[in-house]
C-alpha cells in the first residue's frame, strides 16, 4: 500500500516478452499462441476492469522474467466521476 493506492505485483519466470511485442499485448485479439490455443483477450480483459475502477497496470520484462504491477486506488471512483472532481 502506498497513500491511497494498493498495488500487486505478480512475477513469473518464464520465456519474457520481446520488446517489440510489449506494446501490443493489451489489445484485444492480440496473440502469439498458435491458432486454436488462445483468443488473446485475458490482457484486454484485465486492462478493462482495472482501468474500470481507476487503477492501471504496468509491465516489464526481460529473458526469464516478466512482472504485472496492478495499481488500484482505495477508494474508486464513483461512476460518472473524474478524478478532478472534489466532494
Amino acid at each position: 500500500m502506498k497513500g491511497n493506492e494498493l498495488y500487486c505485483k505478480l512475477s513469473d519466470n518464464g520465456t519474457g516478452i520481446p520488446k517489440d511485442l510489449l506494446n501490443n499485448i493489451f489489445e484485444p485479439f492480440f496473440t502469439t499462441k498458435e491458432e486454436g490455443k488462445g483468443t488473446g483477450l485475458g490482457l484486454a480483459v484485465s486492462l478493462g476492469i482495472i482501468e474500470a475502477h481507476g487503477g492501471k497496470i504496468d509491465v516489464k520484462s526481460k529473458k526469464g522474467s516478466t512482472t504485472f504491477k496492478i495499481t488500484l486506488p482505495l477508494h474508486p471512483l464513483k461512476r460518472g466521476e473524474n478524478e478532478s472532481s472534489s466532494d
